[in-house]
């Protein structure tokens, strides 16, 4: 449990910390003061100053923080200050943080692809996959089957059946169509244990036609590729998990504009750390897909026009342009600080959620 802790508090710093890295440098190359670059959160540990940049290490270890010079819009007409920038320098410097949040997913990726990640083999992973270590593994187990009753469990890996190591989903379909009502030994392993159980191929009502225990599988492997396509495969996975996870935002946004059930589980930091947990326990090439996805998450919730966030604040740049003006800044700091309750509220309240629901959140990954 306290491993899991520091890991998931690890995690978020690392993320944080590379999202605040894209204001701090593209601050710097526009010649905007950073007046400070805090890693954690106060009240501060301590610190050292160069000419202009106080660099910090603070108490609270959940990310860290940049202080630009007039980010308050305070310090106007000075040259390094951030709001006597033109508005696309302002707007780079608050895209950069999402920016980077992608960056570190397509390392990750790349890096993965370059040690082995787990995947589906049974596709076109290109001329230059190298797979090792294939296995087969449950993906679902239907209700009412041999398999249900032989307590199989989506997760399973098949070691072997009836002393065969299967390597495809086809080897399992040749094995339960060869062997209709006679009992499979099958042994899996689940949770780093090795399992032994027995399930007979039957007739069922939905496959009339051929025997099966009731499972769907899943071949997998870790594939890697050479160096230089690792990394435009790492750009591809970054661009399908981008895509997928803006495919979920966006219906689940149609289904609150049309009142209709939404579809999928938020979870809160509670919840985060828990899913945490469990793909530490897969192992650490896991881990690495998860701190993307995450990365990439934050990136995606980041630029979202809303108060308080990098993408309320790139809005009220593009007000500023329409208007011709700056916004009344008082305004501004108003929607943004309430903006910022409104957050804190809501996460107060997934955390709590998050208490009560333990199990679920467990059940669920």
């Amino acid at each position: 449990m306290i491993l899991t802790v520091i890991i998931f508090v690890a995690v978020l710093a690392v993320i944080i910390l590379v999202h605040e890295f894209g204001h701090f440098l593209t601050a710097r190359f526009f010649g905007v003061t950073v007046e400070e670059f805090g890693i954690g959160f106060p009240p501060r540990a301590k610190g050292f100053k160069t000419k202009k940049t106080l660099y910090s290490i603070n108490w609270i270890p959940a990310g860290g923080f940049v202080k630009l010079k007039g980010e308050q819009g305070d310090h106007k007409g000075e040259e390094d200050s951030f709001s006597n920038q033109k508005i696309w320098k302002r707007a780079i410097i608050l895209f950069a943080g999402v920016s980077m949040n992608v960056v570190l997913a397509v390392v990750i990726f790349s890096f993965a692809y370059i040690i082995g990640m787990p995947k589906a083999v049974e596709t076109d992973l290109g001329a230059y996959a190298r797979v090792s270590n294939r296995y087969v593994q449950v993906v679902d187990v239907y209700e009412n089957t041999p398999a249900a009753e032989a307590k199989l469990l989506p997760g399973d890996i098949l070691l072997s059946i009836n002393g065969e190591t299967p390597t495809s989903t086809d080897d399992i379909k040749n094995i339960t169509q060869s062997h209709l009502n006679e009992p499979l030994t099958i042994t899996y392993e689940r949770d780093d244990k090795n399992f032994t159980t027995e399930a007979t191929p039957k007739l069922l009502k939905e496959t009339p036609d051929r025997p099966t225990i009731g499972i769907a599988t899943v071949a997998v492997g870790d594939v890697s590729y050479p160096f230089f396509v690792a990394i435009w495969m790492g750009v591809k996975e970054t661009g399908h998990y981008l895509w997928m996870i803006i495919s979920s935002l966006w219906g689940m946004l149609a289904n609150l504009v049309s009142h209709q059930p939404v579809n999928g589980d938020l979870v809160g930091p509670i919840g985060v750390a828990v899913i945490t947990g469990k793909f530490v326990a897969l192992g650490f090439i896991y881990l690495l897909q998860f701190v993307a996805l995450i990365s990439l998450n934050l990136a995606i919730v980041n630029v979202l026009p809303i108060p308080a966030l990098d993408g309320g604040r790139i809005l009220f740049l593009v007000l500023e342009k329409l208007k011709g003006g700056p916004v009344n800044q008082r305004t501004e700091a108003i929607i943004h600080n309430v903006g910022f309750i409104v957050i804190l509220l809501l996460i107060g309240f997934i955390t709590i959620r998050d208490i009560f629901q333990i199990d679920k959140i467990n059940s669920l990954f």
